[in-house]
């Protein structure tokens, strides 16, 4: 994907008119379209100025062979080593339920740990995804 396509979709996918993102980085909106047409390349403030318009990196804006952000290697390695840690978190919450089912069972003489284990892993994943919810607002 040529540059002048990644800025297009970029710019339509906010539904930004040319008129308006050349507002925003102070160039004319015929330059926004020669750039999007590939035929001329805006200068390195311009694609500074971009990247933080649309949150996308330099890399991706100017790699002809990055298509989708996800692409980028340090967006890759990021991605790697969250997916690790969160992998890690759900073993943790898993961990924590089953000794809560067995603190309980105790507690209250219940035969049905098992099942009381699965009562409050619901519990904490429901509470862990409230928690995600309201810190993404």
């Amino acid at each position: 994907m040529t540059f002048g396509e990644k800025l297009q979709k970029l710019r339509k996918d906010q539904r930004m008119s040319q008129e308006e993102l050349a507002s925003k980085i102070t160039v004319s909106r015929q330059a926004v379209s020669k750039w999007e047409l590939n035929e001329t390349m805006p200068d390195i403030d311009n694609i500074i100025q971009l990247s933080k318009i649309f949150g996308i990196s330099i890399d991706y804006l100017l790699d002809e062979e990055i298509n989708i952000v996800e692409e980028i290697p340090i967006v890759k390695e990021v991605t790697k080593k969250l997916k690790k840690k969160y992998h890690y978190f759900w073993c943790i919450v898993l961990v924590i339920s089953i000794i809560l089912a067995m603190i309980l069972g105790n507690v209250l003489n219940l035969q049905a740990t098992v099942i009381l284990g699965i009562i409050c892993f619901g519990i904490l994943v429901v509470i862990v995804l409230l928690i995600k919810y309201f810190l993404k607002k």
